[in-house]
């Protein structure tokens, strides 16, 4: 977002962590990893909330791309999750029948990412963070995205997507930023900031009497729904912008589905293999990804695995 400085040597250490869950919205499995890359330091953060504990009916899986330091990626991973289901809304949604969930988690969630963005402001704060946030009910796969972090639900082999990025080029953001106040300046919000929706960037929200939504940069979030095929939807990929650079929407649903069908059972696994991929593709930024393996997908890996099997006991004949 804003321009940052690199190391001599990128750090591909990785941050990983893996989980399963039954709860009502399951089975599945997900996985994050993270790397700081040629970045002098690591901006992102995410979550995994699975409702395994809170049993709301809602299951997040979100990725926050900071920018201009790491305070308010990480205190939107801390304090996020709460927020967002407190909200009467989200809490119904994940109760609620199959063509109420769509009109509620906008309603929530927009109410949710206000709030978020209303307590940031108490901080004083000087960075932002992009948010890409994939809800998932047992009717339907849903994201919430401000930013340009992005996800994508692969279902029989095709990648779907589940949100759009948000440049200040856009003709509609664009048009926001000027009737704001603003420019775009070589691509970025008033020269500065290169998302035109973002947690956080106050200096940027300025605009007196101008709701969250006509700011120069905004906290509202656009939504895209999909309802759930069970036999069908493979698996969600959740990134920052690092690895979108890099490859395309069908691009990076083909890497992981083929290590899925080479019978690779660990996502993890499969996330260092993407992020190493991206860094050899000259990726200069954070990285964080996040794979939740859905009942389709680990169908699929099960076949897999079992011609694996086969294949090995023949060669030993």
């Amino acid at each position: 977002m804003y321009p940052r400085a690199l190391h001599a040597h990128p750090i591909t250490v990785k941050e990983n962590a893996t989980g399963t869950s039954s709860s009502q919205i399951g089975p599945f499995s997900w996985s994050h990893t993270g790397m700081q890359g040629w970045r002098e330091s690591m901006e992102d953060s995410y979550i995994v909330n699975c409702d395994d504990q809170n049993f709301t009916g809602l299951g997040f899986f979100c990725v926050f791309d900071g920018h201009g330091g790491d305070e308010v990626a990480l205190e939107v991973e801390k304090m996020f999750h709460e927020t967002l289901i407190s909200v009467s809304d989200v809490k119904t949604a994940g109760k609620a029948g199959k063509s109420d969930v769509p009109k509620l988690l906008e309603k929530g969630v927009d109410t949710g990412f206000r709030q978020v963005d209303n307590h940031l402001k108490t901080l004083n704060v000087d960075s932002g963070c992009t948010a890409n946030v994939v809800v998932a009910t047992k009717s339907h796969i849903s994201c919430a995205n401000i930013g340009d972090s992005r996800s994508i639900l692969v279902r029989s082999g095709m990648a779907l997507a589940l949100s759009k990025d948000h440049k200040p080029t856009d003709e509609g953001e664009t048009d926001r930023i000027k009737k704001a106040g603003g420019s775009v300046i070589r691509g970025r919000v008033c020269g500065g900031v290169a998302v035109s929706r973002s947690f956080g960037d106050f200096n940027f929200k300025a605009g007196k009497n101008l709701d969250a939504s006509k700011q120069q940069i905004s906290c509202c979030p656009d939504f895209v729904h999909y309802e759930r095929e069970v036999d069908s939807d493979e698996f969600i990929v959740v990134c920052c912008d690092g690895v979108w650079d890099m490859l395309s929407n069908d691009g990076v649903g083909r890497f992981v589905r083929t290590r899925i069908q080479a019978g690779i059972d660990d996502m993890s696994k499969i996330g260092e293999m993407l992020l190493d991929y991206c860094l050899e593709k000259g990726s200069k930024d954070n990285m964080t990804c996040v794979i939740v393996l859905l009942p389709a997908g680990q169908a699929l890996l099960d076949e897999a695995k079992k011609e694996k099997s086969i294949m090995g006991c023949l060669k030993a004949i």
